[in-house]
């Protein structure tokens, strides 16, 4: 376990959800959406969003990581950038 991925998990320790936005990248500069408030569980290497949406958190793909924000990047199966951003902190947002 790299000090990336024992750091996110710290940050979600305790927690059972967490506001998340996932987007693909494109050519063009996208927005991403607003967060939606998923359920959340780390499995080994990989973040469980929902019970069905495995992200990867090995420290290579962790892009961003503050108290309470991460951001991982990675490419999936079909070759496409994946940004998934990850907020802890739900003052503002509820």
């Amino acid at each position: 376990m790299g000090p990336k991925r024992e750091t996110l998990a710290k940050m979600l320790s305790g927690k059972s959800h967490a506001h998340v936005c996932i987007y693909i990248e494109s050519g063009a500069a996208a927005e991403p959406a607003c967060p939606s408030k998923v359920a959340i569980k780390i499995r080994d290497d990989l973040l469980m969003i929902n019970d069905m949406i495995p992200i990867p958190i090995d420290d290579r793909y962790i892009a961003c990581l503050e108290d309470d924000f991460a951001e991982i990047v990675f490419i999936d199966p079909d070759h496409q950038i994946v940004h998934v951003k990850i907020l802890t902190d739900f003052s503002g947002l509820e």
